[in-house]
């Protein structure tokens, strides 16, 4: 044992029958919940901060991607001298006409619904594809392509209505010939 330790041990009865006040380990505790609480509150805060900033970056990404899409959309238009929104919403209306005409026969004859229906959808999705590739690469082939894509459509629909409208006069013949 060196002479620090022998001395502690011999004085250590003077040492121990020092205590500290009761108030004083109050004190130090107390003052420790509340460092904890102020910490606490604190990170809390720094957690909430940094969920809000990610949340306004992610919303500022976004809401520049969608300008800078109508921008290149409206460069597009710009420069094809084709005002592309126009010739999408004439498509689109006789689209929605022969559409609203089908659903008329849709009632009378419900299998026919389905295959047009896959068969809109497939070039829909097509046409988004080809949407997006113009945004990317603007080319006056996919414009051709959006086009050609909207007039196939219509072609089906056409197609369909006539199918149906054979269907029912047929049915009325025979209704006809029936009823003799």
């Amino acid at each position: 044992m060196d002479k620090l330790e022998k001395f502690i041990s011999e004085q250590r009865s003077s040492f121990d029958d020092l205590n500290p006040p009761d108030s004083l380990w109050h004190k130090i505790n107390d003052q420790l919940e509340s460092e904890g609480k102020e910490v606490f509150i604190f990170r809390h805060l720094w957690k909430v901060a940094a969920i809000f900033l990610f949340a306004v970056v992610v919303w500022l990404l976004v809401d520049r991607q969608q300008q800078q899409e109508q921008m290149n959309l409206s460069q597009i238009e710009a420069t094809q001298g084709i005002d592309l929104s126009e010739v999408e919403n004439y498509y689109v209306k006789l689209i929605e006409n022969k559409q609203q005409e089908i659903r008329h026969f849709v009632g009378v004859y419900p299998e026919a619904d389905e295959q047009l229906n896959e068969d809109i959808n497939k070039l829909d999705s097509s046409y988004q594809e080809l949407k997006r590739k113009l945004l990317q690469q603007p080319n006056e082939k996919i414009i051709d392509a959006m086009v050609i894509n909207l007039q196939t459509r219509i072609e089906i629909l056409n197609q369909q209505l006539g199918i149906l409208e054979r269907v029912k006069q047929l049915k009325e013949q025979s209704d006809e010939t029936s009823n003799i």
